[in-house]
């Protein structure tokens, strides 16, 4: 009789040690497709960046600048060159704020990283009438980033000059053309 209940016992362990090792399985596959999920998030922001640095071109300073001390004179392919800039800018918070959703950034990075773009973006006066098109417009943002956008936005002062990088960039144009 205690050899058959031994033999039962090993067959009770054994059956829960398949199912631990089913519910093991299982939660590696989940963590797995979680990961490819993110990865395939990140590499189409990467692609978008990509894309969207080749239509910058290799020289945008001078747009840039053009864009923070004479925005009326910008010209199709200027706007064309800035809403690409813009649009990469924001791509790095909208990036963190999709791979926070896989726990890969906190809540707080991205909103940090998404503040800082919107400060740059909305030190440029093209820049504030941009989000203003962009906010509800074919290519709307997420409505937590667009949330961030429209308070930095009511938080800015509307004579605010551009960013330092734009206005680093106007220092040096103009440094440039009067040496």
């Amino acid at each position: 009789m205690g050899r058959h209940s031994l033999f039962d016992w090993v067959q009770i362990v054994t059956g829960i040690a398949v199912v631990v090792g089913l519910g093991l399985l299982i939660w590696e596959l989940k963590q797995n497709r979680e990961i490819a999920s993110a990865q395939i998030a990140s590499d189409n922001s990467a692609a978008i960046l990509a894309h969207r640095s080749m239509l910058i071109g290799e020289e945008p300073a001078s747009v840039v600048a053009k864009a923070c001390d004479s925005p009326e004179e910008l010209t199709s392919t200027d706007i064309e060159i800035m809403n690409n800039y813009f649009w990469s800018v924001l791509n790095l918070p909208i990036r963190i704020s999709t791979l926070s959703e896989y726990d890969f950034y906190s809540e707080s990075d991205w909103k940090s990283r998404a503040y800082d773009s919107f400060a740059t973006i909305h030190g440029f006066p093209y820049g504030r009438f941009w989000w203003s098109r962009v906010r509800y417009g074919v290519q709307a943002v997420e409505p937590e980033i667009a949330r961030i956008g429209d308070e930095s936005l009511a938080g800015i002062d509307k004579e605010y000059g551009c960013s330092g990088v734009a206005a680093g960039y106007a220092e040096w144009i103009t440094k440039q053309k009067s040496g």
